[in-house]
């Protein structure tokens, strides 16, 4: 899973390659260009029943990936090599962030 609903909400901007101005400036871009996606978001937010939520959920997580793929399987992992909203400010070294990875899931390398 992604954060929640909000990080979903999140993830739509950053796959969009859309900056991300905040949640009300957030909300005036999805009310004037995706309309759908506002609603499919308001619609998960609202729903109580869990199982429904999680299937809504899921739909949006899709939608809001759309651009750059689709959600990956219950059971994947995966690394995160900085905040996707520091808008290239932060400097990271990945084949450092790797070797640290490989560490982690193969004692065999330590």
């Amino acid at each position: 899973m992604l954060y929640g609903i909000h990080g979903v909400f999140m993830a739509y901007f950053a796959a969009s390659g859309i900056p991300w101005r905040g949640d009300r400036e957030a909300v005036k871009y999805l009310q004037a260009q995706d309309s759908d996606f506002l609603e499919a978001l308001l619609a998960c937010m609202r729903e109580v029943d869990v199982d429904r939520k999680l299937e809504l959920y899921d739909a949006l997580a899709g939608q809001a990936l759309a651009p750059v793929g689709e959600p990956w399987p219950h059971g994947s992992t995966m690394v995160e090599l900085g905040d996707i909203f520091a808008n290239g400010q932060e400097r990271i070294n990945v084949e450092e962030a790797k070797a640290f990875w490989q560490r982690l899931i193969a004692p065999e390398l330590r």
